[in-house]
């Protein structure tokens, strides 16, 4: 299969993730997103670990720079995922998904003073672009009245924004580790050494959140969520198999937001007043990032 067309699927699931998501996390209040990690390292352990015994791919050697970079990256990852799916609590989870392509911003940023990296005019183009549309998601409309509220940003639009700038690091400091790793094992040890970490950063309220889970049962629930990540990122690591490029990759990610707007209106029946401008602000938003990741080939 052309392999734009599993990062095409794995947009699919990844939509219906984050849409489930969302609606899980405001159905069961008392779970946050330290209860959805938890759960999300427990089945991600397992699946990764079930993927590396069918498929055997070959063993790679650790060493003390890979292992640093791995819990790095994990930690942000955590303290990044945290707070985006706090505002999950919030927000529609398609508001926050478009706040963070702000991730971009980051990481081009990053990479263009850490890395050296050439940024083109095309690139300046899209970081401008997806900095207006998370702007305009956070005025909610364009009036006067709302243009007030851009510099007031809400709750949940602080935590996403928080997390875009802590998945860009993360993400600028993945260069270093697609070098040297089979992406194959990333999520296996990921998960292996950054999970005891975590646990103990936030330990009084992964040990509420294990109670919760208990009482709730709302493990039951989100645990198959899981599977869409998991495939996700499956589908994508095929992909870069293949020979797919990572800007084209990351263009065609960008289907999610639509994914999760049309879940969130057809089966979680979110009926937006604003949702001719939540599309208007997603389309400016793929655009710019679609620039900013293609746009160094032009």
């Amino acid at each position: 299969m052309n392999p734009i067309y599993l990062v095409l699927i794995g947009a699919v699931f990844l939509g219906f993730a984050e849409a489930i998501s969302g609606h899980l996390l405001k159905k069961f209040e008392n779970v946050t997103s330290v209860g959805l990690i938890l759960i999300g390292s427990v089945v991600t352990f397992i699946l990764s670990g079930l993927w590396l015994i069918i498929f055997n791919p070959p063993m790679i050697a650790l060493d003390i720079r890979l292992v640093g970079l791995i819990v790095t990256v994990g930690i942000l990852s955590y303290f990044a995922n945290k707070y985006f799916y706090n505002s999950f609590k919030l927000q529609a989870a398609s508001t926050s998904t478009i706040i963070v392509m702000s991730t971009i911003i980051v990481t081009t940023i990053f990479g263009r003073i850490v890395f050296r990296e050439e940024v083109t005019l095309i690139q300046w183009g899209g970081v401008l672009l997806v900095a207006l549309a998370v702007l305009l998601i956070n005025m909610g409309g364009i009036t006067l009245e709302k243009l007030k509220g851009v510099f007031n940003p809400t709750k949940a639009t602080q935590y996403v924004l928080f997390a875009a700038f802590l998945y860009g690091l993360s993400n600028g400091i993945s260069k270093l580790l697609v070098q040297d790793i089979d992406p194959h094992y990333y999520q296996f040890l990921d998960i292996l050494l950054v999970t005891p970490i975590f646990f103990l950063l936030d330990w009084k309220e992964a040990v509420e959140q294990v109670k919760v889970l208990k009482t709730s049962r709302a493990f039951w629930y989100i645990a198959p969520v899981i599977f869409f990540y998991f495939t996700y990122n499956i589908l994508k690591y095929i992909a870069f198999s293949k020979g797919l490029e990572l800007p084209l990759a990351d263009a065609v990610d960008n289907v999610v937001v639509f994914v999760i707007i049309i879940l969130e209106f057809l089966i979680f029946r979110i009926r937006a007043t604003n949702l001719l401008f939540k599309l208007m602000v997603t389309i400016i938003a793929v655009i710019g990032v679609t620039l900013i990741r293609v746009g160094g080939s032009f």
